[in-house]
């Protein structure tokens, strides 16, 4: 494979640039030991579709928005871009300034992606009623569910079906953290666990207080964070640190730590993706993982999990893109059996072997690489049809199709979050990292919550929350007017 290596977009002749294609992404999972830029996954995509890319990575989730801001204000732009929910703004930003291309004239003439999304994945990739971008729709509405061990369930005696409101959750992570479920003799575990740079990690609890969605209230739309219910919500996480029932590691956790405690058997509940991953990744047994029904809220309704949207990222083709139709037919061919094949079990002959129509994940590769390549692809096949059905089940066996068919279930979306469009206005504000560093001190009992709640929410106002309000509600009004 052949990477682009001092060659300007300029210097390109037009055959170069009908095969050459720079993607700036952000892939932030496990990759096996390969070069991203040097692999069979990435050589079977070049193969099929008969392209020559060029990744250029930045695998931290948090400093992605910072390069891909640097790259875009250089003005070397790559051929296309990773956006994700972070890049939301910035998305509309470069829409509106021309370095993006609007899409809908390529998506017309694909075969497959244009029938395979949903009608909301595409609303929700346009600006000012244009598409500039593809979405990575998911076929969970949730990703995230709590799982709790089975082992200690059935040792304490717990029956996980009776564990609804939020006072039996109590008294299940407290028995988890208190009596002793693996049996070693040792005060070690806890009941749950979590990491401060993950936040939904800790989202266990949020909508049993009806605190994990943005709302409409006394004419003004507020985030769900300074709603009084998220006070609530940050005392309740407070009492379970504060008694030892959450693991007091969780702000300093990085994600193989996290992963090695579940593993090791020091956590009895969790709040992750229902595929597992990195559990079975550490020989961790879905068997032994229960999926637990959200916590009832507290005015006894059922809970859900929350999710932001149905799309997890979308991919945006730049201005200086030589070929733009061959970067859509490239993501069009995700979608067709051979990628769809591609993207769920991997490589013939080195991730499954295929017997006329049966298709065999081997053992050992099962789930293996699969974040990587629907991450370097950016779109996935998502209609679930028999044969889509068939190869997830190669890859999850018939339980991990249960518990994404659970996860679907309890699941749902911050809907006002989801349909009001990011502001341009508002990226001069810091506003969530107030939230993160208000969150961070309550639960561990640095500040006195209900004494500094008035002033956080004030201070927030005062330093760019009016604006968020203001925009958000003039937005809101308009949808319901329509």
């Amino acid at each position: 494979m052949t990477l682009l290596t001092g060659c300007s977009k300029a210097e390109k002749t037009s055959e170069e640039v009908q095969d050459k294609l720079e993607y700036l992404t952000n892939i932030n999972v496990d990759t096996e030991k390969y070069d991203i830029n040097d692999n069979p996954y990435l050589d079977y995509i070049e193969k099929q579709n008969g392209v020559d890319i060029e990744i250029i990575n930045e695998a931290s989730s948090s400093q992605y928005v910072q390069k891909a801001s640097i790259i875009f204000a250089s003005g070397k732009l790559p051929d296309y871009v990773l956006i994700n929910n972070d890049l939301r703004t910035n998305f509309s930003i470069w829409a509106r300034e021309g370095l993006l291309l609007p899409l809908d004239e390529y998506i017309d003439e694909t075969t497959y992606m244009k029938n395979d999304i949903l009608p909301l994945s595409w609303e929700l990739s346009k600006i000012d009623e244009k598409t500039y971008a593809i979405p990575m729709q998911r076929y969970d509405v949730s990703p995230r569910m709590t799982f709790a061990c089975k082992d200690w369930l059935d040792k304490l005696g717990i029956d996980p079906d009776n564990v609804r409101s939020i006072d039996d959750w109590y008294h299940m992570l407290k028995a988890f953290a208190r009596n002793d479920p693996d049996g070693n003799g040792k005060d070690d575990t806890y009941g749950i666990t979590g990491r401060s740079n993950d936040e939904y990690s800790l989202y266990i609890f949020l909508d049993a207080f009806n605190a994990a969605k943005a709302r409409y209230v006394n004419g003004e739309v507020l985030p769900n964070y300074i709603l009084p219910e998220y006070k609530e919500w940050l005392k309740f996480m407070h009492r379970l640190y504060e008694e030892g029932i959450m693991d007091p590691e969780y702000v300093v956790n990085t994600k193989q730590q996290y992963w090695e405690k579940i593993a090791s058997d020091k956590v009895g509940a969790f709040y992750h993706f229902w595929s597992l991953q990195e559990y079975r990744g550490l020989n961790g047994s879905r068997e032994n993982m229960v999926p637990m029904t959200p916590p009832q809220r507290v005015d006894g309704t059922p809970g859900k999990n929350i999710n932001a949207m149905p799309v997890r990222h979308w991919i945006a083709i730049s201005k200086d893109a030589g070929n733009p139709k061959k970067i859509v037919d490239l993501l069009d061919w995700a979608f067709s059996p051979d990628g769809g094949n591609f993207v769920h079990a991997g490589i013939e002959g080195m991730d499954y072997e295929l017997t006329g129509d049966k298709l065999t994940v081997k053992p050992e590769r099962k789930g293996k690489s699969w974040a990587w390549r629907f991450i370097t692809m950016g779109v996935q096949k998502t209609k679930m049809d028999e044969q889509l059905l068939y190869v997830l089940e190669q890859s999850w066996g018939k339980l991990g199709l249960q518990h994404l068919d659970f996860s679907t279930q309890h699941g749902t979306y911050d809907e006002i979050s989801m349909l009001i469009p990011p502001f341009p206005e508002l990226a001069d504000y810091d506003l969530l990292s107030q939230r993160d560093e208000f969150r961070e001190k309550a639960i561990i009992g640095a500040i006195d919550i209900d004494a500094e709640w008035d002033d956080f929410v004030a201070r927030w106002r005062r330093s760019g929350g009016d604006e968020w309000i203001k925009l958000y509600t003039e937005s809101y009004n308009d949808m319901q007017n329509k």
